[in-house]
């Protein structure tokens, strides 16, 4: 995983008809645009699903994705990877 000042947190807010606002979260290594961790949610009374990517044996993303991440709510802001990472 990659150091504070080198990892970007994404946050995705969904509305959910009946369920209110749903956050996803996502690690993202500011110099080659992977996503390292994600935290998802997946269901009412459940606690989040957090998942460590293996970056190592990744194969190459295409130059179009990688240059341009999904943001979800274009919101990104500079954070330190989750506690215990």
């Amino acid at each position: 995983p990659s150091t504070e000042a080198e990892t970007v947190i994404i946050t995705e807010t969904c509305r959910g008809e009946g369920l209110g606002l749903i956050r996803n979260r996502f690690w993202m290594d500011r110099d080659t645009n992977s996503i390292h961790t994600s935290e998802q949610w997946i269901g009412p009374r459940t606690a989040p699903l957090r998942i460590s990517h293996n970056l190592d044996g990744a194969a190459e993303e295409p130059a179009a994705a990688a240059s341009s991440p999904a943001t979800g709510s274009g919101e990104p802001a500079a954070a330190a990877p989750p506690q215990g990472e």
